[in-house]
């Protein structure tokens, strides 16, 4: 229905018909034709006006100045007077004169120009609505007209004609149709953006405010009225005037905004804040496009407003609709400070299409700034189970890898001398055509490289993501589809034309000895960081064409482009330690920082534990091999590796003992002795060739410890001592994890476990996990040798956490050993030998009776803060625990490790944190529970103690903050236990071999429908009866349980409760339609029940609960259980059944068994005659028809509506 309020003057007067207004005269009006032109048709037309049309024009006011405005009056005018000045009387006179003979010049020239202004409004809206190519220049021609068409009205005032409002008129005539629907949206919104390039200019040529305030009053009334698609159309109208404002800001003079008088912005700016608040989510939309097109633009002081453009255009990013949310995101443009915004959206939107959208955002921002969160934010997607997200992050490397390529052309061609051919020849050699995508790749990996957390588990995810990265980098070189050495030759081709003027170049064959060899790590033209990247870009490229490989001659010819053989490789690395050797030493002149050995250290660390692993990819041969084995074991004799190094080169070292590991541990306890006795107090013995890396840091933290107190020569030797003891422990640990040991023989436990045990109490936190590493190895050869010490270990590292004490992070990290290593030696001792650690029972943790139940009690203290790293791997070890343990389903143990992980996975999400632990629960217990029947009996057997233990919790804030969403969130874990045991995520044999576990659990139900248990937790059991999976059921189960359910209908009577009458009626009513069984429908009494919200959804009633149905919210309960039931002021009589008889084959499926078989695989007769799916001309209602009725009102635009270009 139209706005309360228009901008129109009062309707006209019927006037007579007549033959020759058959024609609309403004189309036969040439812009250029004379005023004065007289012709045939124009005297016959003034001959058939009526006659109080014939009246000369009369002039009766006074004349005014041509400097002064004439004021646009509206007048009460009387149907049958006309003023000639008044919009009325000039309407009328306009429309159906013509310039005649008898008229004065000054009333020719009214006529003429008042059909002209019309002509030029009517003119540009067509033009405008119906562009099609160029629609640029067709919409400045269209503004042009109308600028044209306001001054010649303007013009006019000086003789007092008011033809400025009969130009309004016709304007308001032209735009209320475009407002009135919201169909060929785009068309509409030509027009919008032709009324708002007029309104601009005409502030720029100096008119005054009159057109744009009267878009204001235009835009102000349609956008108060009761139609969606008039509010939509207004909302787009002012989105179009602020973004055409923005490309005039600087031609105005004076305070504005987005290029408009404040006080005119205000009013628009309100009118974009009223619809965010719409009810309907269409409407809404085309506000939030307008906030995005200023939420740049600074809110002035002197406007009563509380929020800016952008804060809105934040808030609406959380709004209820999904399409609201998604144009928000769109129309978001974030800065550096708003990574946070685009990540939580990234991660926990319900909407998939919005989480890609945020994505998409995220590609637009730039790479260099928060490179630790955005890592771990594309990360986090690689790994999500939605394709579209996996694929929306590829696209954010894209971008980045396309920002840092263009920025590096860009500079090469500005800093590029073209040279001349030769001094006859005048063609220049064309610049550099490289595309530089390899070099961006590795300008990442030096970004995510310095601000990423120096650990094995960071190093881990950031060669991962340098995978998904040079898939990225293989696609835009077009290349994906072709063999590796095409890869591998299109990297080299680029790096002739991008590498010379980079400044971090790419290690290949051809640079290894010029940038690792003979630069030194501090050199001035070469960071130590840029160092680390090349290398480790190095490593992840070699690995990517080695894992892509085709086959052994793809991999051949790819690696020869980046490797040497393996023999000069080695002569390489060992010319690179005694390089890196030399950069230990501080320079003689000062000018280092403190700390410059720890940095130094790191670097040091890091690029040969990339270096390493890229020799194992190059061509190999005999004398390559013995190299090979040579410099590892002289890489292995220096003892100040970090421990990630030690673990590389023992590992390779490995390959060549497989045969007799004993030989390797009899090398190592040689050597280690050989150390000690070469020790000459100072100096290390240099064995096997070895090169000390690392040296000079050790001997300055001695320095300052003995800087601390004690004897120096003494404590120097112990110091020595202290240190060899740790790396003999550092090299045993990674000999036991490579595995090479059949088994773990006296002479190595009298050599090495008093060591162990003594470390498992040092200092040094990284010393005491690789001692409880050892230990824990050991166990799972012989766990009686260790039993002692992991009581006493179990009970001392985890008495705060039982006292409720604060922990330290390394304190976390050392019990996290603790853990894996109790894990380990229970999955490894299947006998049940691990529980003579809790026997007597632990000092703090006495309910503990066997591993499983000691991790189920650490997960439930209430001490983990958000980021716990033991939390997280005490779940890990359950889990693990789990999966690699036959399942009593009748032992209470393993049900309380089940209880205990739905306990945890059911907590709210607040963060990445608890993200990751319900998403390993989970997936665990899916997994768990397609097994075998004996792991989905333990999860239907825990069903019970799960929602006890709820009931029992007084601190329901950790499953939520708003008490009212407490049951349906326990709702949705109800039904969780139902997906996770459904008889179809079994193997097959497993199916036709056990009866399904649902059987159980439904008879659960029923004991506790009908009151047989002793506990109250019906409402609970009910919300997973509509998921129970009675299609796995035989028919003799289901007959059995339609019988029962019918004799406990008959024999409750009134007792039972109407809810739960209502849930067995619908249950019963779905066994019938199994069985093939006739069941009313009217036995189910729709009266509205107490729960509910335990009632199927209408999708949850075709198909079966999701899994992830913890995390997920569920609002989309049945309208049904909302609708009043019927009266039940009269009692009805009780109604009685006979028992159920199986229904007869029907006779038309008895005549189609003795069908031919031939004829039932003949083809269907092709149907005729089918009506259109959409009416036809014949079919449509005509317009005249349908004009006096009620036309229903589109609420919802087409999704073309929605855009703003």
């Amino acid at each position: 229905m139209p706005p309360k309020r228009r901008v129109r003057g009062p309707p006209l007067p019927a006037l007579p018909e007549s033959p020759d207004r058959q024609e609309d005269p403004i189309d036969e009006v040439d812009p250029m034709e004379s005023p004065d032109r007289d012709d045939d048709l124009d005297n016959q037309r003034h001959r058939n006006m009526p006659d109080y049309m014939d009246d000369d024009f009369d002039n009766d006011e006074e004349d005014t100045s041509d400097n002064e405005d004439v004021q646009i009056i509206e007048h009460q005018h009387d149907t049958n007077v006309f003023d000639d000045r008044t919009i009325q009387g000039l309407e009328i006179r306009m429309r159906y004169t013509k310039v005649t003979p008898d008229m004065t010049g000054d009333q020719k020239m009214l006529v003429t120009t008042g059909r002209l202004v019309k002509k030029g409004v009517i003119d540009s809206c067509r033009q405008a609505f119906q562009a099609r190519d160029n629609i640029g220049e067709e919409l400045i021609s269209a503004s042009q007209k109308m600028i044209v068409a306001f001054k010649r009205a303007n013009n006019m005032r000086h003789k007092n004609w008011n033809l400025v409002k009969e130009f309004f008129m016709e304007l308001d005539a032209r735009l209320v149709m475009q407002f009135e629907e919201v169909t060929v949206a785009e068309h509409r919104a030509r027009v919008y953006k032709m009324v708002a390039m007029v309104a601009i200019e005409l502030l720029v040529l100096g008119y005054n405010q009159e057109f744009f305030n009267f878009v204001l009053d235009l835009v102000e009334s349609w956008a108060e009225s009761e139609s969606v698609a008039s509010r939509i159309n207004a909302s787009c109208c002012v989105s179009y005037i602020f973004e055409t404002g923005k490309t005039h800001n600087r031609q105005l003079s004076g305070e504005n905004f987005s290029g408009f008088p404040l006080e005119g912005a205000y009013r628009l700016f309100r009118v974009l804040q009223r619809a965010l608040l719409d009810k309907e989510a269409s409407a809404r939309i085309p506000a939030i496009k307008g906030m995005g097109v200023i939420q740049n633009c600074a809110i002035p002081s002197s406007w009563p407003v509380e929020h800016s453009a952008k804060e809105l255009l934040t808030r609406s990013c959380r709004d209820m609709s999904w399409e609201c949310r998604l144009v928000a995101i769109q129309s978001f443009m974030p800065r550096d400070e708003d990574l946070q915004l685009v990540s939580d959206i990234a991660y926990y939107d319900k909407s998939t299409i919005v989480r890609v959208a945020a994505l998409e955002q995220l590609g637009k921002m730039r790479p260099h700034r928060d490179c630790r969160e955005k890592v771990v934010l594309v990360d986090m997607c690689f790994k999500d189970h939605e394709p579209a997200v996996r694929d929306a992050a590829k696209m954010v490397l894209r971008e980045w890898v396309a920002r840092l390529a263009r920025r590096y052309v860009n500079k090469a061609k500005q800093q590029d001398v073209v040279p001349m051919r030769g001094p006859d020849d005048e063609e220049a050699i064309p610049p550099p055509t490289g595309k530089g995508y390899i070099l961006a790749g590795q300008g990442l990996c030096l970004l995510w490289l310095v601000h990423m957390v120096d650990s094995m588990e960071s190093h881990l995810n950031l060669r991962r993501m340098m995978t998904h990265l040079l898939d990225v980098i293989r696609h835009m070189y077009l290349c994906h589809a072709e063999p590796i050495s095409t890869f591998a030759e299109q990297i080299v081709v680029d790096l002739k034309e991008t590498q010379p003027n980079c400044p971090v170049p790419l290690v290949t064959k051809s640079t290894i000895d010029t940038l690792l060899v003979d630069n030194p790590l501090n050199a001035d033209n070469q960071d130590t960081n840029t160092t680390r990247a090349m290398v480790m870009f190095w490593r992840c490229l070699v690995e990517y064409m080695s894992d892509r490989a085709r086959n052994e001659g793809d991999k051949f010819h790819a690696m020869s482009r980046f490797t040497h053989p393996l023999g000069t490789m080695c002569e390489s690395l060992e010319t690179f330690l005694n390089r890196v050797k030399e950069e230990e030493v501080p320079p003689t002149g000062g000018g280092y920082h403190e700390g410059f050995e720890d940095d130094v250290y790191v670097v040091q660390m890091s690029i040969l534990e990339n270096y390493l692993p890229v020799l194992k990819y190059c061509q190999q041969d005999q004398s390559g091999l013995d190299a090979y084995k040579q410099l590892l074991i002289s890489m292995l004799m220096n003892p100040f590796y970090q421990k990630k190094v030690m673990d590389i080169i023992v590992q390779e070292l490995g390959q060549f003992y497989k045969d007799d590991p004993h030989e390797l541990f009899s090398l190592i306890c040689a050597r280690t002795s050989e150390m000690r006795d070469k020790y000459d107090g100072y100096h290390f013995p240099v064995l096997e060739g070895t090169v000390l890396i690392g040296e000079q840091k050790f001997r300055r933290d001695w320095k300052n410890e003995i800087a601390a107190g004690g004897s120096p020569k003494k404590k120097e030797k112990d110091l020595v001592n202290r240190h060899i003891d740790q790396y003999e422990i550092k090299v045993l640990n990674c000999c036991l994890k490579l595995a090479l040991l059949k088994e773990w023989i006296p002479e190595y436990d009298d050599r090495y476990r008093e060591k162990l045990r003594a470390l498992t109490k040092a200092k040094d936190d990284s010393t005491k996990i690789c001692a409880i590493e050892c230990l824990g190895i050991i166990g799972c050869y012989d766990f009686d040798l260790v039993a002692d010490d992991f009581r006493e270990m179990a009970d001392f590292h985890f008495q705060k956490l039982a006292r409720h004490d604060p922990v330290t992070p390394e304190e976390h990290m050392v019990q996290a050993s603790v853990v894996l290593a109790l894990a380990d030696m229970f999955v490894e001792n299947p006998d049940k030998s691990t529980d003579i650690l809790y026997d007597p029972p632990l000092e703090h943790w006495k309910n503990a009776e066997n591993t499983p139940t000691f991790f189920a009690d650490i997960i439930c203290s209430d001490q983990h803060q958000s980021g716990s790293e033991i939390l997280v791997r005490t779940v890990e070890a359950l889990c693990r625990t789990l999966l690699n343990s036959r399942i009593d389903p009748t032992c209470p143990n393993w049900q309380k490790c089940i209880v205990t992980l739905m306990y945890r996975a059911s907590f709210k999400i607040t963060d990445h944190y608890s993200a990751r632990l319900r998403s390993t629960i989970l997936v665990t217990l899916k997994f768990f529970c397609s097994m075998n029947q004996r792991n989905q009996l333990v999860v239907v057997r825990s069903f019970r103690r799960f929602f006890s233990l709820w009931t029992n919790t007084a601190d329901v804030t950790l499953l939520t903050e708003n008490r009212n969403e407490l049951f349906p969130k326990l709702k949705r874990c109800a039904h969780a236990f139902a997906a996770l045991t459904r008889h179809t995520v079994l193997p097959a044999d497993m199916q036709k071999n056990f009866q399904p576990s649902h059987v159980e659990l439904l008879d659960d139900i029923l004991d506790e429908v009908y009151g047989r248990s002793a506990t109250n937790l019906v409402d609970f059991y009910l919300a997973a009866l509509p998921h129970i999976e009675f299609e796995a059921f035989t028919r003799q189960v289901l007959t059995k349980y339609h019988t029962d359910l019918q004799c406990s209908m008959e024999q409750s009577g009134e007792d039972m409760e109407r809810s739960h009458r209502n849930e067995i009626r619908r249950v019963q009513r779905k066994i019938a339609k199994l069985l093939g069984l006739n069941m009313d429908d009217g036995d189910i009494d729709e009266m509205p029940s107490t729960v509910s919200e335990l009632r199927p959804t209408r999708r949850a009633a075709k198909a079966t609960a999701p899994l992830d149905g913890i995390q997920e919210e569920d609002n989309e309960d049945s309208d049904d259980d909302n609708q009043p039931g019927p009266s039940t002021s009269a009692v009805k009589p009780k109604r009685t059944r006979a028992a159920p008889t199986p229904r007869k084959a029907p006779a038309s499926a008895q005549k189609k068994s003795r069908k031919d078989a031939e004829e039932l695989m003949a083809s269907p007769p092709a149907k005729t005659g089918k009506k259109p799916s959409r009416p036809t001309t014949a079919t449509r209602p005509s317009s005249r028809a349908t004009a006096s009725s009620a036309t229903p009102m589109r609420t919802m635009p087409p999704r073309s509506a929605r855009r703003l270009n």
